[in-house]
């Protein structure tokens, strides 16, 4: 019976009925997770994502369904070729959609860098920069300064090409936490690397602030 209805999922899946997929997975997942297959969870785990994570209708249904797909899959090693993981999308889109940075923090442990794929696609980020830019910028947010700077000079050493100039904001936040940590030679060494490619006036400001501090007058 419960082969049966795990078949009758798939199908609709593959005919595009998500919703009645997710029906059927729902009801029988609890009781019967013995009888899931490694691919009837891959199913069920894609089937999740398709209903209430790709396109999601509230913060509350897309927490939920990434809460389940990391417990139906794991995260697939995809550091080599790019490929469609429920887990992977969930939890990326989950960091996405949060505001709290700490909340960030704790999807972000959910994922291994190591198994992300590095490879941009057209104008889009890929999911390795994507995971790196997200977790230094709460890293930062949360004033974890040496762990922001470890991180983020972890990414401009593993990525090997970047969207969007975050090799410059990586470069941006180390230079930040280089100023809230007081070390300012080091947070000036890395603004003037940045303003060979950015001139904005944030920028001026924490430079001008470093110079303070180092009670450098000419140059503050």
């Amino acid at each position: 019976m419960v082969i049966k209805e795990l078949n009758n999922a798939k199908k609709a899946y593959q005919k595009k009925d998500f919703k009645a997929a997710d029906e059927i997975y729902s009801k029988i997942y609890d009781n019967h997770q013995k009888d899931f297959s490694r691919w009837d969870k891959k199913f069920y785990a894609l089937t999740l994502y398709r209903c209430y994570v790709q396109n999601p209708v509230n913060q509350n249904k897309l927490l939920d369904a990434g809460k389940l797909i990391t417990q139906v899959v794991k995260q697939s090693n995809h550091s080599r070729k790019d490929a469609m993981c429920p887990y992977t999308l969930a939890v990326l889109k989950i960091m996405k959609t949060l505001e709290d940075p700490e909340a960030v923090l704790e999807w972000s442990s959910k994922l291994n860098p190591e198994l992300l794929n590095g490879d941009i696609s057209g104008n889009y980020s890929s999911k390795k920069e994507t995971w790196y830019k997200l977790t230094t910028k709460a890293l930062l947010d949360t004033r974890q300064y040496d762990k922001c700077i470890s991180l983020s000079t972890e990414a401009l050493l593993n990525l090997s090409e970047f969207t969007y100039d975050n090799d410059v904001w990586f470069k941006w936040r180390i230079a930040k936490s280089f100023n809230q940590l007081g070390e300012y030679d080091q947070s000036v060494d890395y603004l003037n690397d940045i303003k060979q490619f950015k001139n904005d006036w944030f920028i001026d400001n924490l430079m001008a602030e470093n110079y303070f501090f180092k009670n450098d007058w000419d140059n503050a």
